[in-house]
């Protein structure tokens, strides 16, 4: 089952974070929510955008985070990355190979920022 949904859509504003009746104590975490009007044809519908990531128990700022990292960057993808890295580093290849990486920190370090802001605001424990 695929954890991340892009570009989803909802008439209603969708909640930040909305428990899921599953047994299993999942939660959604709808992220990136924007304005915006869907055409289906005949009209256009008023609503919003957003992205969604199923969370599982424990519903915690660093399981949050350790999910959508997992998502967007799965381990092989990281070590690849960082492998890039460190051979530039040592003058094997050129400094092109380390954009790669700083751009992954880069949106590692914005994406524990927006978690951070959003479990603050819904009282969501960091541990």
């Amino acid at each position: 089952m695929q954890r991340l949904n892009r570009r989803l859509f909802l008439t209603e504003r969708p909640a930040t974070f909305a428990r899921q009746n599953d047994g299993q104590e999942t939660v959604l975490y709808n992220f990136n929510i924007e304005s915006g009007e869907q055409n289906t044809g005949e009209e256009a519908k008023q609503g919003y955008y957003y992205d969604s990531l199923r969370i599982g128990y424990p519903l915690t700022r660093n399981n949050v985070f350790a999910t959508m990292l997992s998502e967007l960057y799965p381990l092989q993808i990281e070590m690849k990355l960082q492998n890039d890295y460190n051979t530039a580093m040592t003058g094997l290849a050129g400094d092109e190979n380390k954009l790669p990486y700083l751009d992954y920190l880069y949106n590692r370090q914005q994406l524990k920022a927006m978690i951070d802001l959003d479990c603050e605001a819904n009282n969501i424990p960091e541990k």
